[in-house]
């Protein structure tokens, strides 16, 4: 018989540890995250997640210590792979 592994709750981060896109939206969890991933502009991505810096995986690895999903993270460079990335990790971990 398998297991069922219970569901984790997405946790909402500080008020001063929210992620704050450049000139836009404000995140306090993943599914926020995930909302803006969808939304923002690739620019906007390319800013903080470049070949000198991913803030994204950095945020989710310190705020949350989700150290799978900032693994999964720090490998993509498009807006799309960071967003395909952080679903699939959602669906599999979260739901």
């Amino acid at each position: 018989m398998l297991a069922v592994r219970p569901k984790k709750n997405l946790v909402d981060a500080s008020t001063l540890q929210c992620f704050w896109f450049h000139f836009g939206p404000i995140v306090k969890n993943l599914g926020e995250l995930r909302d803006a991933l969808d939304t923002i502009s690739d620019e906007l991505f390319l800013y903080h997640v470049n070949k000198e810096r991913n803030d994204i995986a950095k945020w989710v690895q310190e705020v949350f210590g989700d150290e799978a999903l900032a693994t999964k993270l720090i490998r993509v460079r498009t807006r799309r792979g960071a967003l395909t990335a952080l679903e699939n990790h959602l669906r599999a971990e979260y739901l």
